[in-house]
């Protein structure tokens, strides 16, 4: 019988004494034996299907939880510090300068282009000296004398308009309403209610109650210099501001008209002499109190 028979029927188990004992001396029963040995041993896991389903149900709807070690928010805690401070330390390195006269004082000071500056008593100047060689600007509010080296375009920036200059001497007054620029040496050009006005030396721009006037001065230099301050045509209540910032005292007086023009001037050296200087002429009085408040009285 051939193999192939022989094969076929030990397989469906079908061979007689004599057939299974030809074919089991054929290579073919030894290779075909030794398959179904191993066929035989090879067992497949345990599944069970219900079991393993629920299992995997349960992974899918069950989120993933990271564990954060207690070191990584340190970290983070740490950074967000970090960033913090250096931000405040960015912001609080400022590159702007300023200089307060206080009531009662005048400070010198020079610029980083050795121009000079007085500040009178209640006055603050600021620039930014990381921009300097880029553009020679400084803020004003109050009263200040300059002397600007010669260079590129200096400016005064006040509340109420900018004065620019090259190279020249003038003094730039800015308080509440009122405005004035006067030109000692050179020229002055002041940007005011969008109009540029050109000031020669000996000139002086005023602005006060919404009128504006142009006119000469004899002076060489400002009163305040000195130790005086002069007035010309100004409402009383001016008068009387400057002389609490140049005495650091307080000026009370409710009866008293504070817009009446007045004309003159008081010294910075002695209260008594200043207030009689102004109450006179107004025909006024004044009691000086221990609290550095002075009270003016109609007679």
């Amino acid at each position: 019988m051939k193999k192939e028979n022989l094969l076929s029927k030990w397989l469906d188990h079908d061979l007689t004494d004599t057939e299974q004992e030809a074919f089991e001396q054929t290579d073919a029963f030894r290779s075909y034996h030794q398959i179904d040995r191993l066929a035989q041993a090879f067992k497949a896991p345990d599944f069970e299907v219900e079991k393993e389903y629920a299992s995997l149900q349960k992974k899918m709807h069950t989120p993933e939880v990271k564990k954060i070690s207690w070191k990584h928010y340190a970290f983070r805690i740490a950074a967000v510090f970090v960033i913090a401070f250096g931000m405040y330390w960015a912001l609080s390195q400022s590159s702007e300068t300023t200089f307060i006269a206080h009531h009662a004082e005048q400070i010198s000071l020079e610029l980083p282009d050795a121009s000079e500056v007085i500040l009178n008593a209640g006055s603050e100047l600021a620039y930014d000296k990381d921009q300097w060689d880029a553009s020679r600007n400084v803020t004003l509010s109050g009263e200040a004398y300059f002397k600007v080296a010669k260079g590129k375009q200096f400016s005064v920036a006040t509340s109420h308009g900018i004065v620019s200059v090259k190279g020249t001497q003038f003094n730039v007054t800015s308080r509440p309403d009122y405005f004035e620029v006067t030109c000692f040496e050179g020229e002055v050009a002041v940007a005011l209610n969008n109009k540029t006005h050109l000031l020669k030396a000996g000139r002086t721009l005023r602005w006060s109650n919404d009128t504006l006037e142009n006119q000469l001065t004899a002076l060489i230099e400002p009163t305040w210099l000195q130790h005086k301050s002069v007035f010309k045509s100004v409402p009383l209540q001016y008068v009387l501001e400057e002389i609490e910032r140049q005495y650091d005292i307080t000026i009370v007086g409710n009866d008293i008209d504070t817009t009446v023009i007045f004309t003159g001037s008081f010294t910075h050296k002695n209260l008594p002499t200043a207030l009689e200087a102004i109450t006179i002429p107004l025909t006024l009085s004044y009691e000086i109190n221990d609290d550095k408040t002075v009270v003016l009285k109609s007679e």
